[in-house]
């Protein structure tokens, strides 16, 4: 799953003076370029290359409320969401921002 390496240098970027890019994280997680295309990243390695570039993560596993994820957003904090379909497809992406128009958020 590259698309948590993607999300999470994202954030790394966003918040820090990382200048992480999806290939360090993955190969951070793996130690070698082998077969790295066809690698997925588990949360773990993700949590430790943020660590290791002084970023410390909350972990939530819990569905967040609106007003929580607006909190979060207004505090400049992107969140990084990981989910799955009943396939078990799996895909992360982030949320950096959302729109309050007349009641109607829209992150």
């Amino acid at each position: 799953m590259w698309c948590a390496a993607y999300a999470s240098s994202s954030i790394l970027r966003y918040r820090s003076k990382s200048t992480a890019r999806a290939r360090d994280i993955m190969l951070f997680a793996y130690g070698n370029i082998d077969g790295l295309e066809q690698k997925t990243l588990s949360q773990n390695k993700m949590i430790q290359f943020a660590n290791s570039v002084s970023s410390y993560p909350l972990v939530n596993k819990r569905t967040l409320s609106l007003s929580e994820v607006t909190a979060e957003i207004s505090s400049n904090r992107p969140i990084y969401i990981s989910g799955k379909n009943l396939s078990d497809s799996r895909h992360a992406f982030v949320i950096r921002g959302y729109n309050n128009y007349v009641g109607f958020y829209s992150l």
